[in-house]
């Protein structure tokens, strides 16, 4: 990849494979990649602040936060106290959550929240 114009990428974010990796596959992935990135842009999908905290020392900027049902404000609060990340919308059939309006603006006006990521749902 070195080799590539890629400015960035983004790793343990996939909701079906990055919660369920062992601290030891986040550790080889992410320091792969960094090896291969040493400049650029690394997003890591987090779900605890233990994972955060672990995204934290490879270096990413910023991190995808996974969706939390339960007190979903406080959830992406202290995610992003430390560094920012990007909050993930993702429809209730893919694991996600259904926030309503007030709770993503609520999200989105947290200060280290810079953005969101957004799954709709597939019609058939």
């Amino acid at each position: 990849m070195t080799s590539q114009p890629v400015a960035g990428v983004a790793v343990w974010a996939h909701t079906g494979r990055g919660p369920h990796l062992s601290s030891e596959q986040r550790h080889l992935v992410l320091e792969t990649w960094r090896e291969a990135m040493p400049t650029g842009v690394i997003v890591a999908g987090v779900r605890d602040i233990t994972n955060r905290h672990r995204a934290r020392r490879g270096r990413p900027t910023p991190s995808s936060f996974f969706p939390e049902r339960h007190d979903p404000v406080a959830h992406h609060a202290r995610l992003s106290r430390e560094l920012p990340g990007i909050a993930f919308y993702l429809y209730d059939a893919a694991g996600g959550v259904a926030y309503d309006d007030a709770t993503l603006h609520a999200i989105l006006d947290i200060a280290g929240v810079v953005g969101i990521r957004w799954r709709p749902s597939i019609r058939s």
